[in-house]
């Protein structure tokens, strides 16, 4: 017998559990406990790679560092590193490093000890929360619009830079080389600036960096 290519496509488009066949996903009886299964997955216990994930996957808990991409999911980190491309997703308690978010929401997160250029690009429509971003070269560039809330930005050589939208409210800026470096648009309100060689530098939009999304 032919299997029909929408049942192939659910089979073969996701790294599956150990504890759950394959053949459970189009079997009557046990269609919903599988898609209960899938709607929560443990890296690396369940999956070894967050880019094959099934479409029904809402959220991903971290218990090791993660290296690769990932899009469309709720990561709730438990401090580990995420590096890679990220779109669509809602990080909570990770450690950002050399990574590209796009259209991603943070909430207690860290973007720290990068020695590159810049640690982490910000591209698209992004939102952070309580984040605090330390100990870098560049801490972040951000590309598009991006909302900055309650956010700590400290002993950076720049804490950040803006060549799109950036918006900070309740924010703290101290101890570094260069606080800010806006060439693009800026709108702050209670944004506390302590102890930088520098705080804001002003220039005109320059061209964009080299480890850029869309290059």
């Amino acid at each position: 017998m032919t299997l029909p290519y929408d049942v192939i496509r659910v089979l073969f488009a996701f790294v599956p559990y150990d504890d759950m066949k394959r053949w459970m996903l189009v079997d009557k009886t046990m269609y919903a406990l599988a898609m209960q299964r899938l709607r929560s997955v443990r890296y690396p216990m369940d999956v070894r790679c967050l880019k094959s994930l099934h479409p029904v996957t809402e959220h991903v808990s971290l218990h090791a560092p993660y290296t690769g991409n990932l899009s469309n999911v709720r990561v709730e980190g438990n401090g580990h590193r995420i590096r890679g491309i990220v779109r669509r997703c809602c990080l909570i308690n990770c450690h950002i490093y050399e990574a590209v978010l796009i259209h991603c929401i943070l909430m207690r997160c860290s973007i720290a000890d990068g020695a590159l250029a810049h640690n982490v690009e910000t591209n698209g429509d992004c939102y952070m929360e309580t984040v605090d971003i330390h100990d870098n070269v560049k801490g972040l560039i951000n590309m598009g619009y991006l909302r900055m809330v309650d956010c700590t930005v400290t002993n950076n050589i720049t804490g950040l830079e803006s060549r799109g939208k950036l918006t900070m409210n309740h924010c703290t800026v101290e101890d570094n080389s260069v606080g800010m470096h806006v060439c693009g648009d800026m709108v702050r309100e209670d944004v506390a600036m302590h102890n930088n060689t520098i705080n804001l530098l002003r220039t005109q939009p320059a061209r964009p960096v080299g480890r850029c999304w869309t290059q």
